[in-house]
């Protein structure tokens, strides 16, 4: 390809995948992306040649730029480019290699390259080096600019309240739809039937109560973004049909017989392990392939406390303007009990943290026992204020959650969270005389949630008294 017919060119998205699961290097620059499967031991060159395994649509990128190797270890070596390869703030001289992280970000001439690892995890030995000193969701940050102007679907993972929907607004607001619509649904509010109807739409007559024709949030958000938010949720019903439209382009309304093309960008989020789902056939393979053009993970906000005063002081003001009392700012000695909280719900907890102790401090300054973390009494499934961290431990938007930070007596923090979720619906159920519906709403989750995690729990459904 010639570098003028290359200048033309440069606007083209170019988005290459094996649409298998397994580690991806994924490249970004101006106008496009690409991406390729890392088999073990193979190398993978990248560059701007048509006998690159990954060509970049950039002239700022020699033809045969830099090779990437998926070891043990994850490296990169420069081949001798013209503008230089950058990893870690340092130019690799040429045929040098350097180790790399899952996660990492690595300039290429004046393009981004980034490796993703697969459904099943980071390998040990290639965790994020030494070297990485990004502060999680700074990796976060300028993962989300990367991806953005690009036509990839992004999956956000993380737990419940560590802010997706916050992260997929980023998205689309940095976007090349940025001027369209940005339209939120979330896939476990409602039941199948009315899913259906939200999202496709549907025509008068299509069932009991359709007087009247109804446009569907994909047809809505034609030319923007659509946020599935708990996609983890969807039938597979409505998985296939969703996946026509990824395929089709084309959306058709309940009870009509054609169909209708609509250009959308998909950024789909859960707080499940949709790897494990895919296995056990609760979720289907090639919808999960379609939604994971690219993986963030959020990480939770226990390990990302140095960034909490940060938050403070941006949800404090609002907290005050909400109460209409006059603002106070934030002793030291309650930001400290603030940052020995575990936090299992994450930023919408603190949000609600903040908002209550407005309320309950009357107008004046916020004490410490203005500070209401639980409406749990004090009991054993209540877990110990987490010890302060003056760094906390290393994170990475594409790794797996932590299966243990050292709580104490050997009991892991996702078991510490999930007994301390348990206690919190058995005490709602009890304050609500076994309504669910208003159970949930004291948990702040939907009742199809609660449902969902009595099953889970093993916990019987109860009758409302």
């Amino acid at each position: 390809m010639s570098d003028s017919k290359l200048a033309n060119d440069q606007t083209r998205s170019l988005v290459r995948d094996t649409g298998t699961p397994g580690p991806r290097v994924l490249v970004f620059w101006d106008g496009g992306s690409a991406s390729h499967r890392l088999d073990p031991g193979a190398t993978v060159v990248i560059g701007r040649g048509d006998d690159s395994d990954v060509q970049v649509l950039d002239t700022s990128v020699s033809r045969r730029h830099v090779e990437v190797k998926l070891g043990p270890p994850l490296t990169v070596r420069d081949l001798g480019s013209a503008h230089g390869t950058v990893v870690r703030g340092a130019r690799l001289g040429t045929n040098a290699t350097a180790t790399l992280g899952y996660g990492e970000t690595v300039q290429v001439g004046g393009a981004i390259l980034v490796v993703q690892p697969g459904p099943e995890g980071v390998p040990d030995e290639a965790a994020p080096s030494a070297g990485a000193t990004a502060a999680p969701m700074a990796q976060v940050r300028q993962l989300v600019h990367l991806v953005a102007p690009t036509g990839l679907s992004v999956l956000l993972l993380g737990e419940t309240g560590v802010g997706k929907e916050v992260t997929a607004a980023a998205i689309h607001r940095e976007s090349r739809r940025s001027g369209g619509p940005f339209v939120r649904v979330n896939c476990a509010a409602l039941t199948e039937s009315l899913l259906e109807s939200e999202l496709f739409g549907h025509e008068r007559g299509a069932f009991t109560g359709a007087h009247t024709q109804k446009e569907g949030l994909l047809e809505a958000a034609h030319g923007g973004t659509m946020f599935l938010d708990e996609v983890g949720e969807l039938t597979l019903a409505l998985q296939s049909k969703l996946l026509r439209v990824l395929e089709d382009g084309e959306v058709r309304r309940v009870g009509a017989t054609r169909g209708r093309s609509v250009d959308v960008r998909f950024v789909a989020a859960t707080n499940r392990e949709l790897p494990a789902y895919v296995q056990t056939g609760s979720f289907r393979s090639d919808l999960y392939f379609r939604l994971n053009g690219m993986t963030l993970r959020i990480p939770p906000l226990r390990e990302r406390l140095t960034e909490l005063p940060a938050l403070v002081a941006t949800l404090l003001p609002a907290a005050f303007a909400r109460a209409q009392v006059p603002a106070h700012p934030l002793a030291q000695d309650v930001l400290d009990r603030l940052m020995r909280y575990v936090w299992p719900g994450n930023v919408r907890e603190l949000r609600n943290v903040l908002e209550r102790a407005v309320v309950l401090a009357g107008g004046g300054p916020i004490r410490q026992e203005h500070l209401v973390f639980e409406d749990l009494p004090s009991s054993p499934s209540m877990p110990a204020p987490a010890a302060p961290l003056t760094s906390p431990p290393p994170a990475h938007p594409f790794a797996p959650p932590p299966n243990d930070l050292g709580r104490s007596e050997g009991e892991q923090l996702p078991q510490q969270i999930e007994r301390l979720e348990r206690a919190r619906i058995e005490q709602a159920l009890l304050q609500t005389g076994g309504n669910q519906t208003l159970a949930a709403q004291l948990l702040g989750i939907t009742r199809r949630q609660l449902i969902s995690r009595l099953e889970t729990y093993g916990l019987p459904r109860p009758r409302k008294k």
